[in-house]
């Protein structure tokens, strides 16, 4: 009797494993053919929009704009078209794999899918803050290095990479805020940081390089005087201007030597200039 009863029970979970064998196989052939064909259509919308793309003009928009070097400089080495194509192969697939989980009753991979999905609008707004994060730091940093560069001013390129640093945290800390990341105690950090940066740039201008300040300031006054090449006589100095740097301006002695003289000398005394 118990063999008998056991071999029933054997008989009756192989049945069982046979007859859902049988209905799933349909199912799976369905879902195979049904991700073939939208794999398919996802390549041929990749090659449309591409090509749709860079006719347009969307790649040489984007060269003008700078846009292109940003993406390079965030790791996207595509053209702008091929991204963007890119992007809607992805969104297709995805949409492919939610169908074939439904065809083979899934729930739970589609469940999983579907909430991915719903999450890409933030993955989008994240990314697209990042980008503009960016683009606003380099502007300001191309800015100040190129205004540096004009008044020959020094650490214009070292204010400039501070700036573009505090942007783009600035713009990663949005960025975790749009991919609802908790950010509270990040942000408390960046606060704490940044208050004490502030207060030790501020101590250090008004106690330790208040000097320095008036040299610098100093130095974008004696620009407009003195040029190099020019021949100058302060007090017992005289030569020609090597150069008008940010705090000292240089000068060849008649001697040859060479002299520092901090400018803000220059701009308070009497200063007899020869230009060439």
């Amino acid at each position: 009797m118990e063999s008998s009863s056991f071999q029933e029970t054997l008989m009756t979970s192989l049945n069982s494993m046979w007859v859902g064998t049988v209905q799933f196989i349909p199912k799976l052939l369905g879902a195979i053919i049904l991700f073939i064909i939208f794999y398919i259509i996802a390549s041929t919308v990749r090659k449309v929009v591409s090509t749709a793309l860079e006719k347009i003009g969307v790649n040489q928009l984007f060269d003008k704009l700078g846009l292109s070097k940003s993406l390079f400089s965030a790791g996207i080495k595509s053209p702008p078209s091929t991204l963007f194509a890119k992007i809607f192969f992805y969104l297709i697939m995805l949409a492919a794999l939610t169908v074939c989980a439904d065809v083979l009753q899934l729930s739970k991979v589609t469940a999983a899918i579907s909430s991915f999905i719903n999450y890409i609008p933030n993955i989008f707004g994240a990314a697209f803050i990042l980008f503009l994060a960016q683009m606003a730091g380099m502007f300001i940093r191309e800015a100040l290095e190129a205004t540096s560069e004009h008044l020959n001013f020094d650490y214009g390129k070292v204010i400039g990479n501070a700036l573009y640093a505090l942007i783009f945290i600035i713009g990663i800390v949005l960025a975790f805020g749009q991919l609802q990341i908790e950010t509270e105690l990040l942000s408390n950090v960046i606060q704490i940081l940044l208050l004490a940066a502030g207060a030790s740039i501020g101590i250090s201008l008004g106690l330790g390089t208040k000097t320095i300040s008036n040299k610098i300031i100093s130095g974008v006054y004696v620009r407009e005087d003195f040029r190099d090449g020019d021949t100058i006589r302060f007090n017992d100095i005289e030569g020609e201007v090597l150069s008008v740097g940010s705090i000292t301006t240089k000068v060849k002695k008649t001697s040859g030597e060479i002299v520092s003289i901090p400018n803000n000398l220059l701009l308070e005394s009497v200063v007899v200039c020869k230009r060439s």
